[in-house]
């Protein structure tokens, strides 16, 4: 039994260190890397799965992370909307028994600090998962765009250089 706590500890201790490895990779693109793409090389190739299977993987966790953060700052949003109607209508005496019956938890759980510390951590783990999934948009629109920009600039040089020795397309 023993010898299972040290393997899944050990598991873990990988895991984790492949999800550090892929975060620095995503956050020093390009030659930045070299080192984090060697790393992850290494260690994929420990356990023969693919860097696109990773980076599938990394983009599906963070999009059911998101998705559930957005679910999560919906019903607060209603939850809180129904706190405040149902505390207003109280104020000016009216009682539904069948709204009472869910206020009274709601409120002791809109109450308690441990309530809030949690979905705040939610929705603050929701807004970085959005940052960071806009930030990679960004980065590989650049990317992109750079590519372009050089295939632009080499077809120039090309034609430029084609003009200078008296070669025109179609001429061959």
């Amino acid at each position: 039994m023993e010898f299972l706590k040290i393997a899944f500890t050990a598991f873990q201790l990988f895991v984790a260190a492949l999800f550090v490895l892929i975060f620095l990779r995503f956050v020093f693109p390009g030659n930045e890397s070299g080192w984090v793409d060697r790393a992850l090389k290494a260690m994929l190739n420990t356990v023969n799965v693919s860097p696109e299977i990773v980076a599938a993987t990394w983009n599906l966790t963070t999009s059911l992370a998101y998705l559930s953060g957005m679910l999560l700052v919906v019903f607060l949003l209603l939850v809180g909307a129904f706190l405040f109607g149902y505390t207003a209508a109280t104020e000016f005496g009216y009682v539904n028994e069948l709204l009472a019956s869910y206020y009274v938890p709601l409120s002791r759980i809109a109450s308690s600090p441990v309530a809030w510390a949690g979905a705040t951590t939610a929705v603050g783990c929701t807004v970085a998962i959005g940052h960071m999934k806009n930030l990679n948009m960004q980065r590989e629109k650049t990317r992109l765009d750079f590519i372009k920009h050089e295939r632009e600039e080499h077809e120039a040089r090309e034609r430029q250089r084609m003009e200078r020795l008296g070669l025109h397309r179609g001429e061959g």
